[in-house]
């Protein structure tokens, strides 16, 4: 299990299937689920293949299974079995979704695992293709990806990893500089990221909303704003000013996120979404 970070894949399924739940469809969500924590898992097995190394230094990754002594061709054959199960789940719903799931899987091990040594802007590369779980669900579902829904998720997930992991970062703040990652070492920048791109997420995922035909959308509008005021801005300039852990910092994350898929599935429930044609 950690050898394929598996409760960490299991969240990457859920955001990609809770963004294929966005819009009704008559094909079950079980199988893009699984596809996309295989695909997660292959990920993980592998980036630990490459950077079996960088975990031996330090502290937080030391006690990982290839630095205890697993053999590497273990990971390398899991790595790519478990890729090319997920890119065949994904090839079951279109073409496209397949696509995209091949552009996740190369961009983490071969831009953002090679990136992490060599410029700060990792961590933002990173979230990008951390956020297209997102298309990939929506994708998959058969919508087209030029709509303001999954971009809006989009951002927001950049938004909650850069709070997500700059939590991480500054918990193991010495680990990772000296493993010989390239980070993010001003709190001040960090917390800006964070608050930048809540900000956008506000605007997004606001005026997406009005596209699900919900009664008192305004009270959606309302708690969305309330809970990623409380749980991501508020926190982000606490954590500048050294008013709040890092530790804190990250769990704050985990509560918008629950927040904002919740409000956006249930939206789905309540109310069916609007014809395309209708959109002004």
């Amino acid at each position: 299990m950690e050898l394929t970070k598996f409760k960490l894949s299991v969240l990457n399924g859920i955001v990609t299937v809770a963004s294929y739940s966005m819009y009704a469809t008559t094909v079950s969500p079980l199988p893009l689920f699984l596809s996309s924590i295989a695909l997660s898992m292959s990920t993980q097995s592998l980036n630990q293949y490459i950077e079996v190394e960088y975990d031996k230094k330090m502290q937080r990754t030391c006690q990982r299974p290839l630095v205890l002594g697993l053999n590497p061709k273990y990971a390398l054959i899991n790595g790519v079995g478990l890729g090319l199960v997920g890119m065949l789940g994904l090839y079951s719903y279109n073409p496209m979704s397949a696509a995209l799931g091949a552009v996740i899987w190369g961009g983490y091990l071969f831009v953002y695992t090679k990136m992490k040594t060599k410029s700060e802007w990792n961590t933002m590369v990173g979230s990008v293709i951390g956020s297209l779980p997102v298309y990939l669900g929506w994708i998959a579902s058969g919508r087209s990806y030029c709509m303001i829904e999954p971009f809006a998720m989009f951002v927001y997930m950049m938004a909650w990893q850069h709070q997500h992991f700059y939590g991480i970062r500054w918990i193991y703040y010495d680990d990772y500089n000296n493993a010989g990652f390239k980070m993010e070492k001003n709190k001040q920048i960090a917390a800006g990221h964070v608050i930048f791109q809540t900000v956008l997420t506000l605007l997004f995922t606001n005026y997406a909303l009005k596209y699900y035909n919900v009664p008192y959308c305004l009270l959606f509008n309302g708690t969305l704003t309330t809970g990623l005021y409380f749980w991501g801005i508020r926190p982000s300039f606490q954590f500048a000013d050294g008013k709040i852990s890092a530790k804190q910092f990250k769990i704050e994350s985990y509560k918008h996120f629950c927040l904002v898929f919740g409000i956006f599935i249930l939206c789905k429930l309540l109310g069916e979404e609007q014809d395309p044609k209708k959109r002004n």
